[in-house]
């Protein structure tokens, strides 16, 4: 998975790509590098990890994450956001998964 378009690559370490400001953090592009050098090559125990995905994530492809999770359980729903407003309409599924893997 890209964490930053190709176009980003310019962009000086110090440049805010996120600012939270009622948590009062910042994300910057030395950070979202730094991520993108210590990827996992594998995922460990995929029967274990359910991953949530959806279209209209603005930020992120959903259809990389989903090629890149593939060994794992992986859910998309049409349209949503990067924020995933609708997460408490996922808890029961979330709470299934933990339950089917005890």
């Amino acid at each position: 998975m890209r964490f930053f378009p190709e176009n980003a690559q310019n962009l000086p370490d110090d440049f805010v790509a996120h600012d939270e400001k009622a948590t009062t953090w910042q994300m910057t592009m030395g950070d979202l590098r730094w991520f993108a050098q210590r990827k996992p090559q594998t995922i460990r125990q995929p029967e274990n990890v359910l991953v949530l995905l959806e279209t209209g994530d603005e930020l992120l492809d959903y259809r990389e994450a989903a090629d890149y999770y593939r060994s794992c359980h992986v859910a998309i729903t049409q349209g949503g956001d990067h924020r995933m407003t609708g997460f408490a309409e996922k808890l029961p599924q979330i709470f299934e998964f933990i339950v089917d893997s005890i």
